[in-house]
């Protein structure tokens, strides 16, 4: 696969990864879909260069804030050098909520 058919194969994942709806703010499971495919990615022998770049071309079409993408580039980091797996990432973005309130929020005990 060429540099370009890449780019268009990635931005097109990522495009459905992060805007399946109508929602306009990134979700922890949008997050975890986008981590998943830059290990696949790196898998397949694409360098995290390469898959930044492609990234940007998601960032250019979505109105992502500067704190949802900050957590987009590093969690594609985290899980493309091995430093956390997309399962951690996303647990860690549920548990945190940094991404808005878990979905299951309501049904906790204090």
């Amino acid at each position: 696969m060429n540099t370009n058919t890449f780019r268009r194969a990635l931005v097109g994942a990522w495009l459905l990864a992060l805007y399946p709806g109508a929602s306009a703010a990134l979700t922890c499971e949008q997050l975890f879909a986008v981590v998943q495919e830059a290990v696949r990615y790196r898998d397949q022998g694409y360098s995290l260069s390469q898959v930044l770049t492609a990234l940007k071309g998601v960032e250019a079409e979505n109105k992502l804030t500067k704190a949802e993408l900050d957590l987009l580039h590093k969690s594609v980091s985290a899980s493309y050098l091995s430093q956390a797996s997309p399962e951690e990432i996303t647990l860690e973005c549920v548990n945190s909520g940094v991404l808005g309130k878990p979905k299951n929020a309501d049904s906790r005990r204090d």
